[in-house]
């Protein structure tokens, strides 16, 4: 507006200053009009008007800022105000990481297909009279997804309740769907308001008396509280029901559930704004009602103060309520659900499938179907008897993977199970059942079950001729070995290792962000170790999808690992970043596939630093990535930190895969730390490269 003014006050300027040099007096200027400024000159040779227009707010707007519906439900959007009538494009966008596939029409009327985050818009590009303009709202699309909880081995899985009595459905996330004709100022809402004296209630003689109703979530329930009316003093129990029943379903169908049913009452009474319980003959969780009343004690009108839902026992978190099978519950999108895992005596949890976390108590966020596993395992090959304990709590393992040890301890008294034990040579093919080896371990013979076998926090265990080759599966959600926490692996002299992770989006040996994963060879370094994933993960470190990993070191021992699509063969996987790399010694072939390092980032992920002061190493990435450094882009671009390779390594071969820039450096686009090669700095962009030259 102010620029328009500026415009016209320099026209008015421009015409009296022509009006004086021909010795003329304009009159002044007059506004006339709502939405046009007419500014009117008196000029030699008759008028000359200057026009101008200044733009209104065309005033778009939606009621609400955001909206949620539920699938299955109508929904017609909500109406846009739009005073002046202008014609509006609509666009529907997704959220980033939802599946949301709404669509909107020209007339602004959504379709909801399916669950999701969307930013609803409706644009205006403005015209001569009236400014462009946007209005939008975020529309929410809920719906209920089934969780199941499945343990494995020895122990359980339960969701945190909390143990309560009576817990009332809240009145205000009920609403009324359809209803009987009811007295005008008594009509079925009443029911639900809360308020339950003063003359409120539902009274009705229409035939069939009914009212349905729902609950904004999915609820639990196995009771329900009758409110007598005002005025049974006065009348009796007459207007009071006699004969009902309560049906109910969850998908809001016509397909419905008698949930009680009562015959002939004599429990209500002829007492103003009292209340009646009623135990439910089919209690369980529901989302939509039906109240239909045959039968009133006299007369043909039916009153009731208010009608609560309840449930008696455990109190499930908001959003969570017990589904139709042991085990499984019903949860609204988007539910952060705690979950706690009671593992058996002499057992421990050896982790969650979301997220392989150890710690008993878990949240994890429900958006989909789920599955969730807690696996068992045994911490130790038996059990102790009463009465005595042997401790082997001075057992060693020396650099070179022999096993030390002082005389035994034994001490008497009530103990239950063994909390450390004498190392062991653990024959896999004789393991039914998920294992974790404790220090001192030795590792040996062919995996034939499908379970877990992990290394125990702070453990060096022994691999002699191991082999692991996992299977994918969505039941076997795990690495070929998962490291519980910082761990030793000694490859033996002589021997070949085969470790390949089960469920594809697994290592073939994984080490927990924060941890520390050290591999070494034995006396002569002749041990060899073969890692690799069964699809989407590194040969060593991350897997997929935010499933990252810790550091590595490698000191020793003759190792290939190749990672899976978009994962490194020693280092992360697809958006699974790792710590520190650290190689000092041994023989290494690393292979990353599409988008990933061979040494380093996968696609989409960062890394953390790469320190290469000793063996002989190969190194080959993926398209847009470096053979030795960072991960290809997705839609950003990866971090990797410093490289340093000093000249104590008897040889570095790193190759760049197709449409990178540095075969020691960052991937495509990619920036990482200061890269130092002997005394030269700066990244290597010959490939393959060669070090020494």
């Amino acid at each position: 507006m102010k620029y328009i003014k500026h415009i016209v006050l320099m026209a008015f300027v421009l015409v009296m200053a022509n009006a004086w040099a021909q010795n003329t007096d304009p009159t002044i200027p007059t506004r006339t009009g709502s939405d046009n400024l007419t500014w009117t000159f008196d000029m030699p040779g008759g008028n000359q008007v200057l026009r101008t227009t200044w733009k209104q707010d065309a005033g778009l707007a939606y009621a609400k800022s955001d909206t949620t519906v539920y699938l299955g439900d109508p929904f017609s959007g909500q109406e846009l105000t739009n005073p002046h009538g202008i014609p509006v494009t609509y666009s529907i966008a997704h959220k980033s990481g939802t599946n949301s596939s709404n669509t909107i029409n020209n007339s602004g009327i959504v379709t909801i297909n399916g669950v999701g985050i969307d930013t609803v818009k409706a644009i205006f590009a403005g015209n001569d009279t009236l400014l462009a303009d946007t209005a939008l709202f975020i529309l929410h699309v809920h719906t209920y997804y089934t969780l199941t909880l499945t343990a494995i081995g020895n122990g359980s899985v339960e969701i945190q309740t909390i143990n309560g009595n009576k817990t009332i459905i809240p009145n205000s996330s009920i609403s009324v769907r359809e209803c009987c004709s009811s007295y005008a100022n008594q009509q079925c809402e009443k029911l639900f308001d809360g308020i339950i004296t003063g003359g409120n209630k539902w009274c009705t003689v229409a035939d069939p008396k009914f009212v349905e109703f729902r609950t904004t979530n999915a609820v639990q329930v196995n009771g329900y509280t009758l409110f007598t009316g005002d005025d049974n003093e006065t009348w009796g129990a007459g207007r009071n029901p006699k004969s009902w029943v309560l049906k109910a379903n969850l998908d809001g169908s016509d397909n419905w559930t008698i949930i009680d049913a009562v015959s002939n009452d004599v429990t209500m009474k002829d007492t103003n704004y009292a209340p009646f319980d009623f135990e439910m003959d089919v209690p369980g969780t529901y989302r939509h009602f039906r109240f239909e009343v045959s039968e009133v004690h006299s007369g043909s009108d039916l009153q009731l103060g208010e009608l609560q839902l309840f449930y008696i026992g455990n109190t499930l978190p908001d959003g969570v309520t017990q589904g139709p099978t042991p085990n499984t519950y019903i949860v609204d999108y988007g539910t952060d659900v705690t979950v706690k895992a009671i593992p058996e005596a002499g057992y421990a949890l050896l982790d969650w499938s979301d997220d392989h976390s150890t710690e008993d108590t878990h949240t994890i966020t429900v958006t989909s179907d789920t599955n969730l596993v807690a696996t068992f395992g045994f911490l130790t090959p038996g059990l102790t008897p009463l009465g005595e304990l042997t401790i082997y709590g001075h057992n060693f393992v020396n650099e070179t993977g022999e096993i030390k040890s002082v005389p035994n301890i034994t001490e008497t008294g009530e103990f239950t199970k063994v909390t450390n034990r004498e190392p062991t040579t653990i024959d896999l093919s004789t393991i039914t059942e998920a294992f974790i080896a404790q220090n001192g371990d030795t590792l040996t013979g062919t995996l034939n079950a499908k379970v877990k076998i992990s290394i125990a926090k702070g453990a060096t265990v022994m691999l002699d001729d191991v082999t692991i080759n996992g299977t994918h599966s969505m039941s076997y959600l795990w690495a070929g070995i998962t490291c519980k926490g910082d761990a030793t692996i000694i490859l033996k002299d002589g021997t070949t290792n085969k470790v390949t992770g089960f469920n594809n989006e697994y290592p073939g040996i994984y080490v927990p962000m924060g941890s520390t994963l050290t591999i070494k060879g034995g006396t002569q370094g002749t041990g060899k170790l073969i890692a690799g994933s069964n699809g989407f993960a590194a040969g060593i470190g991350a897997g997929l999808n935010h499933k990252s990993c810790g550091n590595i070191i490698i000191q020793g021992g003759n190792i290939v690992a190749t990672g899976g699509l978009y994962a490194a063969g020693i280092g992360g996987a697809y958006v699974s970043t790792c710590g520190d790399i650290e190689i000092t010694g041994g023989n290494i072939t690393a292979k990353g596939g599409v988008g990933a390092a061979g040494i380093g980032g996968g696609r989409g992920a960062n890394c953390g630093t790469i320190n290469i002061s000793g063996g002989t190493i190969i190194a080959e990435g993926g398209d847009d990535a470096a053979g030795i450094g960072g991960g290809g882009p997705i839609d950003i671009n990866t971090q990797c930190g410093s490289i340093t390779i000093t000249s104590t390594v008897t040889s570095v071969k790193a190759t760049k895969g197709n449409g990178a820039t540095y075969s020691i450096g960052a991937g495509k686009n990619g920036t990482c730390g200061t890269v130092t090669i002997g005394n030269s700095t700066g990244a290597i962009s010959a490939s393959p490269y060669t070090y020494p030259q």
